[in-house]
């Protein structure tokens, strides 16, 4: 073989050498960027995932951090390390690792709580703490032992100081001690003065409630004032360093009322409060009233009277009003069963009326004037006797009531006397409750048109004050005979002190000793005249407490001008002439 062509089969074997040498230098250069491409495999790495609770934890490897949880890394070289996850305010976790290349390694942690200790102590002591706003029940100083680390809003203050807000860490295992100085705040007294009184105050933003006089410091604050039927007012009122009084009027608010009624002849009033005053007045169609709750009463002669409360406000208020007709026969008598106790006293009706009240005379006291027309719409049932010691005395065995005497026969149908005002209207609650009908006594107004039986002499049988004492068991000459420094009727009722009920002429409306014998009870307080006195028949009751009633009728130890149908008398408790009269609406 030829120099040249030994020559040439070499350059092309070399040639040759020289491409597989790059070929395998490429495909080293190929692999090796798909190991470094190849999550777990990059040079021998491994993956880390670590979650916690709480989140935010440090992750440490061998005393460096590599972040925050929740953290995932794919460099992890594999082999022995060192994880520790750390919180401030929580347990650090550690633990010795050895991932193999391509290995994920996770962790989820909880990691556990750390506590230390809080002492709080205030200038001046003794003020109240608040943590991460929560009121705690101790005072200055105090010292929280054991409570979780972490970051504390702190509130401090105390009476006449100015609170103090601040954050504290609490590191675990460690003791933080805190000294807060608290400032005195400058105050002021402030009362405010409400028209009309009893509004409700309230002062914005104020932890505790408004008072009279209360202390506040200096500055200005927002009073709200409000009351029902008024139009509520905020104003700034301004607090300086000694006693500041406000006064806030309120508008009253008002509506109009509209009645439609019927029958014709329907008598309209309107109550309603203005304060402590209770206002009564005729209606008048569209009447401006006050708004709030008012009471529209209705009543028509034979009718059935009604009452309507309704809520007026500044829209006003419409209301229908229809009177049923009443079909009763006055004059008509019954009694009531008791139960077990036989049968309630013996009632008689008496028919509607219009009459007027009290005397003209000029000789008359002035406790019965000025005179007025009184009208009683609808007939009622009243006693047509006194009621009788045997009769008190069911309801006194009944009831229970202490001292109860033993009535002996001859006692029996004499009346019950030595009877309180509150006595005698439990005895009309005890015949409601064994009944299941309304009784009660009755009102002034009702006793006066009963004793007058429609007669506007001075006594239902006329002026003649020498036919009384066949009409009522008075002060007569028997009785002068026992006590002779008394005044006396001059004649002979045939009783020196109280006889039984029923022995004396009744009046025109079928009543029995309306006029002596025992007085009675009637449910008004006592007023000295008949000044603003009720025109509808009810009764005149003084708001708050009474403790004074009246008495009416006269009894046995009374002069003829003592038993006039007029003459009216107060009282504050029982004596041996007050008895009871009962009446059914």
């Amino acid at each position: 073989m030829s120099a040249p062509i030994r020559r040439s089969i070499a350059e092309i074997r070399s040639q040759r050498r020289r491409t597989w040498a790059i070929a395998a230098v490429i495909l080293g250069v190929v692999l090796l960027a798909f190991v470094a491409m190849s999550p777990g495999i990059r040079l021998g790495t491994a993956t880390l995932v670590i979650d916690t609770q709480p989140a935010g934890a440090n992750v440490r490897i061998d005393g460096v951090v590599i972040g925050a949880t929740p953290i995932e890394t794919d460099d992890l070289l594999a082999g022995e390390h060192v994880l520790r996850v750390e919180h401030p305010y929580r347990v650090a976790y550690e633990e010795r690792i050895n991932p193999t290349r391509g290995e994920v390694l996770r962790r989820s942690l909880a990691l556990a709580p750390a506590f230390g200790t809080l002492v709080l102590m205030t200038n001046p002591r003794g003020a109240w703490v608040e943590l991460n706003g929560t009121r705690q029940e101790t005072l200055t100083p105090t010292t929280f032992e054991n409570i979780a680390a972490g970051n504390y809003a702190i509130r401090v203050g105390s009476a006449e100081h100015r609170a103090v807000s601040l954050e504290i860490v609490v590191p675990p295992d460690q003791t933080i001690e805190r000294v807060v100085e608290l400032h005195r705040v400058p105050k002021g007294h402030l009362t405010i003065v409400s028209v009309p009184h009893d509004a409700t105050i309230t002062l914005t933003g104020l932890e505790d409630g408004y008072e009279a006089n209360m202390r506040l410091p200096l500055g200005e604050y927002q009073v709200r004032v409000e009351r029902e039927g008024y139009a509520g007012r905020t104003v700034r009122v301004g607090v300086v360093q000694e006693r500041n009084l406000h006064r806030v009027e309120l508008e009253k608010l008002y509506g109009r009322l509209h009645v439609e009624s019927a029958p014709a002849n329907v008598r309209l009033t309107v109550t309603y409060s203005v304060g402590r005053e209770i206002m009564k007045l005729p209606y008048s169609n569209g009447m401006r009233i006050p708004t709030g709750v008012i009471t529209v009463h209705a009543r028509a002669m034979g009718h059935r009277s009604q009452a309507h409360d309704i809520r007026l406000g500044p829209r006003g208020a419409n209301l229908t009003i229809a009177l049923a007709k009443l079909d009763i026969e006055p004059g008509r008598t019954f009694r009531d069963p008791l139960g077990d106790e036989g049968h309630g006293p013996l009632m008689v009706v008496i028919p509607p009326g219009v009459f007027t009240m009290g005397s003209e005379a000029s000789a008359a006291s002035l406790q019965e004037k000025p005179i007025h027309e009184v009208s009683l719409t609808e007939p009622f049932a009243v006693s047509v006797y006194e009621i009788t010691r045997a009769q008190y005395a069911a309801f006194a065995r009944a009831t229970a009531v202490p001292g109860t005497p033993v009535i002996s026969p001859e006692q029996a149908q004499l009346p019950a006397v030595y009877v309180e005002f509150a006595e005698a209207e439990a005895y009309a609650e005890w015949l409601s409750d064994m009944t299941r009908e309304r009784y009660r006594l009755l009102s002034e107004s009702e006793w006066e048109y009963v004793a007058r039986a429609g007669s506007r002499d001075v006594y239902f049988f006329g002026d003649d004050a020498s036919e009384i004492c066949r009409y009522a068991n008075i002060a007569d000459e028997q009785t002068k005979a026992l006590f002779n420094t008394w005044q006396a009727a001059r004649c002979d009722d045939g009783h020196a002190k109280l006889a039984a009920v029923g022995k004396f002429e009744p009046n025109a409306f079928g009543v029995h000793d309306i006029l002596g014998n025992a007085a009675e009870w009637v449910r008004d307080c006592w007023h000295f005249d008949y000044d603003g006195a009720p025109v509808d028949g009810s009764a005149w009751i003084k708001p708050g407490a009474c403790e004074t009633r009246v008495v009416r009728g006269g009894s046995w130890d009374s002069r003829p001008v003592d038993i006039r149908s007029a003459a009216r008398y107060s009282a504050a408790n029982s004596w041996d002439d007050r008895g009871i009269r009962p009446s059914r609406p």
